[in-house]
């Protein structure tokens, strides 16, 4: 992809193939999820810091996903994932030349640049569309298990409203799928030029980034020194204000801070995908799974194994429920509970005195307290084969 971007687009055919279209939006929908990911995983570690962070993450990830959005879609013409793909966007038109000077080509490329309106619907369906999506899925999904279990009743005008959203919502979802999927056929027999929908509707058809993309960034970019400014100051005898501190300031660091929160974000947003991809691996491979077998059995080592047959309850009611043993388990006292008497009488322990034996009181080796969580981890209950 590096080297198609590096390349003049007049040398090569400018249009990107749908696969690369494709392998660009999959990389932009992980991106949300991996954040949230390593925001959750750090929530759990330290609540007090980040567990507000991932409760409003989808307002927050809105905000600062908009902001990284539009600056690439107004500079590069393209989101943050097509940038790192080497492609963008430009407005759908006839104009086609393939010409060696360059004044005609510039001319071309500079009408094919994104009006405002192109800018803020690309920005309102990548940032947007998938904040939206995501709110009415966890509605849909709320609202399908009340009417699986007959909680809500079609009463009032807003429970009907609330039921047929769940009838029609699939379907539109489904009708959205149908109608990019059938774009993507036409975008690969070459009968549009426009790979979605949105697209087709907001009249954008991609390209690869070209040496005129490359050189107009640069001349954006640069530093321009303001003559009248400097000018003004020079034949100004009155001291500036506080009001003209304030506005050099912001002008001094502005381009700074900005330069640094483009370049954090090219950093973060691949290391947080590489982050979510390592880990699906590592969840769904045999490697994973050998290591946690051989952790348990070294917790299993370390717990010692229950007492002599003396010491172990005869009697057929489980201490705890009163009630006949169901799913008999057994902890390194001796004693036989029901299994989710047990379980639940451990869990739900006090952090200061849980985690015993429900008849002796003693410590058990296989209960641990989670700070982050505030309950008890349990291990060296074994269930009884009778």
């Amino acid at each position: 992809m590096d080297y198609y971007s590096s390349l003049d687009s007049r040398s090569l055919d400018s249009t990107p193939t749908i696969f690369e279209i494709i392998s660009s939006n999959e990389l932009e929908h992980l991106l949300s999820p991996s954040l949230r990911y390593i925001v959750v995983h750090y929530a759990q570690k330290y609540p007090s810091l980040f567990l507000k962070l991932a409760m409003n993450f989808d307002e927050l990830n809105l905000v600062i996903r908009g902001l990284i959005e539009h600056h690439y879609l107004k500079s590069w013409n393209s989101s943050f994932t097509e940038n790192f793909y080497g492609l963008k966007r430009q407005t759908l038109n006839k104009i086609d030349i393939k010409d060696s000077n360059h004044k005609i080509f510039d001319i071309v490329e500079q009408k094919k640049r994104l009006s405002q309106w192109q800018i803020y619907g690309s920005l309102i369906n990548l940032v947007g569309g998938a904040y939206i999506n995501e709110k009415l899925d966890v509605l849909y999904e709320r609202l399908h298990a009340k009417i699986l279990l007959k909680t809500l009743k079609p009463t009032t005008l807003i429970n009907k409203l609330k039921i047929y959203f769940v009838k029609i919502y699939p379907y539109i979802l489904s009708t959205i799928k149908l109608l990019n999927v059938i774009f993507q056929i036409l975008y690969l027999s070459g009968r549009t030029k426009s790979p979605s929908f949105i697209d087709y509707l907001l009249k954008i058809e991609y390209s690869r980034l070209s040496k005129f993309d490359y050189d107009l960034h640069d001349t954006t970019t640069k530093p321009q020194t303001n003559t009248t400014t400097t000018s003004k100051t020079k034949t100004n005898s009155r001291p500036p204000s506080f009001g003209q501190h304030l506005t050099s300031m912001i002008q001094v660091y502005q381009k700074p801070i900005k330069s640094l929160i483009m370049k954090l974000s090219t950093t973060i947003f691949p290391l947080a995908i590489f982050l979510l991809k390592f880990l699906e691996w590592w969840n769904s491979s045999e490697f994973a799974s050998k290591i946690s077998k051989n952790q348990q059995n070294i917790i299993d080592k370390d717990i010692p194994p229950p007492k002599t047959l003396k010491t172990i309850t005869k009697s057929s009611n489980c201490p705890i429920c009163k009630d006949v043993i169901h799913n008999p388990a057994i902890i390194e006292t001796g004693y036989v509970f029901c299994y989710t008497c047990i379980m639940k009488f451990l869990i739900d322990g006090d952090e200061k005195i849980g985690g015993r034996c429900p008849i002796t009181g003693k410590r058990l080796l296989g209960c641990r307290y989670s700070n982050g969580l505030k309950e008890w981890k349990i291990d060296g209950v074994r269930r009884l084969m009778i």
